[in-house]
């Protein structure tokens, strides 16, 4: 997501992964500055994804199913487009929706 353009601004308590592939959480608001600039990413919170998608258009996100392991969840943007996934979370599958927004072609 970072890649595509889905932007960071480190806060403590924020998941991260370093580029060694190592995992944990942002404990301080120093060590927060220094991985804003490291080439760390961030997983997003629930919170983080639907601020985002809120910004660009897109209503709350709107569970289709769960069952078996899997969830099937679906936005709809203003404009009335639906964009939809399937994961093994509920932000699995808003990761999913906002990679396809940030790859997809613009809506007005």
């Amino acid at each position: 997501m970072k890649a595509a353009g889905f932007p960071w601004r480190p806060r403590v308590g924020d998941w991260y992964v370093s580029y060694t592939g190592h995992c944990d959480l942002v404990r301080t608001h120093d060590q927060a500055l220094l991985l804003g600039g490291n080439g760390s990413v961030f997983l997003p919170t629930w919170e983080d994804c639907r601020s985002w998608l809120d910004r660009h258009g897109w209503r709350d996100p709107e569970v289709d199913d769960d069952h078996d392991g899997t969830i099937r969840l679906h936005v709809t943007h203003k404009s009335g487009v639906v964009k939809r996934a399937v994961g093994h979370s509920d932000l699995d599958c808003l990761y999913r929706i906002i990679l396809q927004v940030l790859v997809g072609k613009k809506i007005d």
